[in-house]
């Protein structure tokens, strides 16, 4: 299947959409709906408590997100139980603007190259320092504490190979 959001940014609080597309025959389906937890190693998959029991609709909303998430979505059908494997994760972000946190790369361009080492940088305004840079990359989550200086976490990377990957600032402070 393929999970798709109405939106991927989000202000905390607010809802979201998924829709699950199957492949044909679309027919007959009922739809489960997972949060997916970054591991070490891949996705741990958790079942939407609202969602438990599957839904007959290829769409599901999700009331007041509080912070950036990832879903799944699987499918099932006949008997005995067919079960798809599940889609891939569709992130939606979600960032509170009174935290004032900022990831910047430098350097500031738009393509990098094999052998480049990259700073990315975690800018806060708080007193909190346990900032740090989150990275998924094949779907296998790292989470680098970095050097603090200046109320600013900086990480350096550097990739030898061609590669795509997700960068984020993370911390487990709540407010």
């Amino acid at each position: 299947p393929l999970l798709s959001a109405s939106v991927s940014w989000l202000s905390p609080g607010a809802s979201v959409s998924l829709s699950c597309a199957v492949t044909a025959p679309s027919a007959g389906w009922s739809y489960h709906w997972y949060r997916a937890v970054p591991q070490s190693q891949g996705y741990r998959y958790e079942l939407l408590p609202e969602a438990s029991a599957g839904t007959t609709q290829d769409s599901f909303s999700v009331q007041g997100l509080t912070n950036t998430a990832a879903f799944v979505c699987g499918a099932a059908r006949g008997t005995p139980r067919f079960y798809s494997e599940h889609s891939d994760p569709s992130f939606v972000w979600s960032a509170d603007a009174e935290a004032s946190v900022s990831l910047s790369v430098s350097p500031d361009r738009a393509q990098h190259f094999t052998g480049d080492v990259i700073t990315l940088s975690c800018g806060f305004n708080s007193t909190d320092t346990d900032w740090r840079v989150q990275r998924l990359y094949q779907n296998k989550l790292s989470t680098q504490q970095c050097g603090e200086k200046a109320n600013q976490t900086n990480c350096e990377f550097s990739f030898t190979e061609k590669t795509s990957a997700v960068f984020w600032c993370e911390s487990d402070l709540e407010k």
